[in-house]
């Protein structure tokens, strides 16, 4: 019998010795510090306050220019100063991983008002935002070279390297990062009451500019892939330890397209070039509330939004043609799709990233109809649409160049190690001048050049039935349905499933036909495009010729949501308030968008040839809410129930007591399951297989549900 792949011998004792330490790791550890108790695991703790000081202020002035004139303005500022996260190691260690934050706002407002006529009125509004931000870590002045690392690092990076450790706490925080955002506003409103039409019509501009000021940090990552074992190519929890991994060098920077996952695609170093991003929005609406009988009220509305695309002053910023051929094509002898094309610089390129959408029509309908003296019916249908993509700053390809980190290409043998991780010093600056094979070698952040705009349609319908004249129920239906949501980004650049039956065949080194085309081009690689050989599930790839192609916030996913709600208000009387709201629902998407973040292990993208698949329960989804809303004057006091002849004087102490309350009661959020992503595809994670019942009889804090349901 005969077999092929991969093992890696375990350490003796699973002991490093000092022969196989990273002289760079060695000298990092020193930035550590001591333990607070014994043990391997949890072994410091540590606490402290996080401080945060701050001065506001604000001022109004309203005139009145006349009786159906009146104009104000207000401003107002405010100054903070707040630590960013715990001092965990001290101010004096520069390998602390907290931070300094100064953010100043300044924001100054106008409206104008004016009463043309007993019936209509104009509205005019403006304001300027401006809110600076900027952070900084503890470790500034900081000299890599110090522990090893190239010397070249001093003169970019004056801060200590990020060291992100899989399991253990890292060292190093980040660069320096200055942000002065500024929001413009305008709008204006006309409301005309013609008998028994109320018309309203107004129009809205937006503009946002950020420039962004990020300074450079190398980051070094390590995980468990580089460690673990027998299998280098199967995720084994049982063994590998990401400090390990550190202290032997062996990081898991790069991006191996077909092999061990999990490798950091930030991993090396981006000399940031200060970008100046400018958004702008436009929008005007029309609105007829029309009061058709004693019965019936119709809302009747249109609105219309149009979104110009994102520029960058310098024209730095570019978009992703991801079907016509790459000119390195040439070289290779076969086309392979895709490439970046740069805004703006003549040559008829427009400015923007990409070309927005310009039918961006919203209508909004609604009624109330009078069934009874004491019954109404409500329904409503309204378009809104949302944001075409949410960005402070896009990839300035060829003005930021990367050097990416790559510790190894195929996930299983060290190539570059920590003590030396840039063998080919730094990427240079290139500009726009690589043209269409910038980024080849390279990962790369591939905006679409046309967008649609998604959009939110939302339908509702209910009854309100008066019991007495002071307590309602209610009964309403909500339905929301999101279109062409965007997703965080897509995978473009994933291995067809169909090739995984070939298993460890995908990591056969062989010839490499970039090669050549690559080295001649002074190109850079992560996953080994300027190496003579590749794995060869590299080049079974949608676009071999790029280590990652990430569609970025691509506008294809879906939403819906539907909800029963049940209300009772009891109004004002006797001494009591009280609502109780009641709603059930079912929240269900495809795609977290760009706040993922906040519900972890539920952005990821399973497999981009199948996007049906990730369709599942929202991760803000709750199922049920019940909310109570209560005020109670206390029957004690002079006039009242008890006490009613009640001295002045004991009045004052015991009378005019009210006990108010808001109790909540809601199911929880959903759990999002993942797993070690061993599938080699390059996909964006994986999830693990249901094999029992989650549920258990007797939770416990310890365990919740049933950790044996899942493999």
């Amino acid at each position: 019998a005969s077999c092929s792949g991969h093992i890696r011998d375990p350490l003796v004792g699973n002991i490093i010795p000092a022969g196989l330490m990273d002289p760079v790791a060695s000298k990092f550890l020193q930035y550590y510090p001591n333990p607070t108790s014994t043990g391997l695991v949890s072994n410091y703790t540590v606490t402290g306050p996080v401080q945060v000081s701050y001065d506001r202020g604000s001022g109004r002035i309203d005139h009145n220019i006349s009786e159906k004139q009146r104009i104000g303005f207000r401003v107002s500022q405010e100054h903070e100063f707040k630590t960013g996260g715990l001092t965990a190691y001290g101010p004096n260690d520069p390998g602390d991983t907290g931070y300094l934050i100064g953010e100043n706002r300044w924001d100054y407002g106008m409206n104008y008002v004016n009463t043309i006529n007993p019936s209509t009125v104009l509205t005019v509004t403006g304001g300027w935002n401006r809110w600076n931000e900027d952070s900084a870590p503890y470790g500034a002045g900081f000299k890599d070279s110090s522990v090893g690392l190239p010397s070249f690092l001093d003169g970019i990076s004056p801060w200590f390297p990020q060291v992100e450790i899989s399991g253990t706490s890292g060292l190093g925080c980040c660069a320096r990062s200055y942000n002065p955002r500024e929001v413009r506003t305008a709008a204006a409103d006309l409301t005309m009451i013609r008998k028994s039409h109320n018309l309203t019509a107004g129009f809205q501009f937006i503009s946002f500019s950020s420039p962004d000021v990020d300074e450079n940090d190398p980051i070094f990552s390590f995980g468990t892939g580089m460690t673990q074992g027998p299998d280098p190519t199967a995720a084994n929890p049982q063994t590998g330890w990401g400090f390990a991994s550190f202290l032997l060098g062996t990081g898991n920077g790069g991006k191996p397209g077909t092999s061990v996952p999990g490798f950091n695609l930030n991993a090396g170093i981006t000399q940031n070039a200060s970008s100046m991003t400018l958004d702008q929005w436009y929008g005007a609406y029309l609105q007829d509330d029309w009061k058709v009988s004693r019965k019936l009220t119709l809302n009747l509305g249109i609105r219309y939004d149009y979104q110009a695309a994102p520029t960058d002053r310098f024209n730095r910023y570019s978009w992703f043609d991801f079907t016509d051929p790459n000119p390195i094509s040439t070289a290779v002898g076969f086309n392979v799709p895709g490439h970046l094309i740069y805004e703006g610089g003549g040559n008829g390129n427009r400015r923007g990233v990409w070309i927005p959408q310009s039918t961006n029509f919203a209508p909004r309908l609604g009624m109330a109809y009078k069934l009874t003296d004491k019954l109404v019916w409500r329904a409503g249908f309204g378009m809104f649409y949302t944001r075409s993509a949410q960005i402070n700053k896009l990839d300035m390809y060829g003005y930021s160049p990367f050097t990416p980190w790559v510790s190894s290409v195929d996930g299983i043998t060290p190539l570059n190690t920590l003590s030396n991780p840039f063998p080919n010093g730094l990427t240079a600056e290139t500009g726009r001048s690589q043209g269409a094979l910038t980024q080849v070698g390279q990962s790369v952040d591939a905006w679409e050049g046309s967008r649609p705009t998604p959009y939110v349609e939302q339908w509702t319908g209910g009854l309100q039935y008066q019991i007495t004249p002071n307590t309602l129920i209610e009964a309403t239906y909500l339905g929301n349905h999101g279109v062409k949501m965007i997703f965080s980004d897509l995978p473009l650049n994933q291995l067809n499933p169909k090739y995984m039956s070939m298993g460890d065949n995908l990591l056969t080194p062989v010839a490499n036909p970039f090669y050549s085309a690559v080295v001649a081009n002074n190109l850079q690689s992560e996953c080994g495009l300027n190496q003579p050989t590749v794995p060869q599930g590299q080049l079974l790839l949608p676009y071999p010729q790029f280590c990652g192609v990430y569609d970025e916030q691509t506008p294809a996913g879906f939403s819906t949501y539907n909800a029963l709600e049940l209300t009772f208000t009891h109004r004002w009387s006797q001494g009591l308030q009280f609502v109780a709201s009641f709603t059930a629902s079912k929240f269900i998407d495809n795609e977290e968008g760009v706040e993922s973040w906040a519900y972890p292990n539920s952005g990821t993208t399973l497999n981009y040839y199948n996007l049906a698949a990730d369709k599942s329960l929202e991760g803000s989804d709750i199922p049920k809410s019940l909310v109570l809303n209560y005020i109670y004057q206390l029957p004690l006091g002079r006039g009242k129930h008890f006490g009613r002849d009640m001295s002045g004087l004991l009045n004052a102490v015991v009378g005019g007591w009210q006990v108010s309350g808001i109790s909540t009661f809601k199911d929880g959020f959903p759990l999002a399951m993942s797993a070690s992503n061993n599938t080699g595809t390059g996909s964006s994670g994986q999830r693990p297989e249901l094999v029992g019942n989650p549920h258990i009889s007797n939770p416990t804090i310890q365990e919740w549900f049933n950790t044996a349901a899942f493999a």
